[in-house]
This record gives C-alpha cells, structure tokens and sequence, in this order.
C-alpha cells in the first residue's frame, strides 16, 4: 500500500487541479558551498492551484551533494531526483506553511523509493529606517531518514544601499539544526558569525557568511569549526 501512495495522491492532486482554484507554478533552485558540509544544490518545481489558503501541487525536485574534501568523517556523494505530489495550507498572514508530500524517487542510489515529508516552515521580515531582518524557520519529518529535522535562522542587520533593483545589507547571523535521533553531527549545531547579502528583485539572492559553529551531538570531525559559505538562491 506504502508504494501506491505517490500514484494515489497525484491522481487525487491532479484532478483538484484539473477542476478547482487559481493555477500557479513556481519554481526554486539554490547553489551552496559551505566548508563544514561541501558543495550542494536543489532545484523544484512545481505546479498546482490556489484555492484560498490551500495549495494543491505537482512537484520535481532534485538534489546534489558533495561533501568529499571537507571534515566530516562519512564523506559522500549523493544524489536524487523525485517526482510526487503534496498539499500546503497558509496560515498567520500566510506566514505559516503547514504542508504534506508523497513522491517517489526516479532517478539517483534510491531508486523506487517512497519520500514521504510532512512539515511547518514560516519566514518573516520586518524594516525600520535602515535596519532590516528576517526569521525562518522549519520542522520536517522524512520517511526515508525515519527521522524529523528542525531548522531555524535568524538575521538582523541594516541595509547598505537600496535602489529599484533590490538591497545590499549586512548582517549578524545565528542558526540552529536539531534531529530527533541526534546522530549526525552536521544536522545537529548551532553557528554564529556575520554575513553580506545582495536581495534582487525579492527572486534572486547571493550570500557570503563567516560562521563559526559548534555541534552539540552527533559524529563530526571537529565540535567546535569555523564555517565560511557561499549561498546562490532564486524564486521565479
């Protein structure tokens, strides 16, 4: 029955979308290179309608990963491309996403397998005069890794300069990754330290970040790191 269920709930996705609400697509894709953790990048789309505050989707996403050359002490490879099919519902002034997933993996070591995610994330971002900041924040459970995932930042700073275009601004930075098993060490660490952004347009943003980090359980090379990162990432 597990193995039915991302034909099940796309066929049930797919005719909602066929018959009721606005139709939207979106689309997401990020680059990283971060010193703890290598090289990585993710790409989704997706596809579906809005009726109120419940979205109704399609979705293919990919993932990369590269941590050979870092300190970890499992290094790998990875990669991984699903297609699959989830509801999302907006709440707080749509502030608030709460979310349910089921895809199924097509491509990459898994092939076959069922990647069920259920989840809360929530961003906000508040201006005064020069200083800008933002929040975000995530909980999500994967059925693959049998495991759930919390992820939260936090970056108040003051904006440099601003046009038509976007904003260039630099900030102080604090991060927290916690799993429920709490045996890997790079999903398990708190980091701290100062960043420079440039927002375009509000779709498109680049990030460079000096973090130092300790993690708090889990296996790891080095409890307590220092954490350059390079972030790319845009919306459409």
């Amino acid at each position: 029955m597990v193995t039915r269920l991302p034909v099940l709930l796309t066929l049930l996705v797919a005719a909602g979308i066929a018959f009721a609400g606005t139709r939207y697509s979106e689309a997401y894709a990020d680059a990283v290179w971060s010193d703890l953790t290598g090289l990585s990048s993710s790409q989704s789309v997706q596809v579906g309608t809005k009726n109120g505050k419940t979205n109704l989707y399609l979705s293919l996403r990919n993932e990369w990963y590269d941590t050979t050359g870092t300190n970890l002490p499992f290094q790998y490879q990875a990669r991984g491309t699903s297609i699959g099919a989830g509801i999302g519902r907006r709440v707080l002034n749509d502030r608030i996403v709460m979310s349910l997933s089921v895809g199924k993996v097509i491509d990459g070591p898994d092939p076959g397998k069922v990647d069920v995610r259920a989840g809360v994330s929530g961003y906000d971002s508040w201006e005064q005069d020069k200083c800008f900041t933002d929040l975000y924040g995530e909980l999500t459970w994967v059925s693959r890794a049998d495991d759930a995932f919390l992820y939260a930042r936090y970056r108040p700073g003051v904006t440099l300069k601003r046009d038509e275009d976007g904003r260039l601004w630099a900030y102080g930075v604090g991060a927290l990754w916690a799993s429920g098993e709490g045996d890997i060490g790079t999903e398990n660490r708190v980091e701290a330290g100062v960043g420079i952004g440039y927002i375009y347009h509000d779709h498109l943003t680049a990030n460079i970040d000096l973090r130092a980090g300790h993690s708090f359980s889990g296996a790891i090379s080095n409890r307590n790191y220092f954490n350059p990162m390079i972030i790319l990432a845009g919306n459409f």
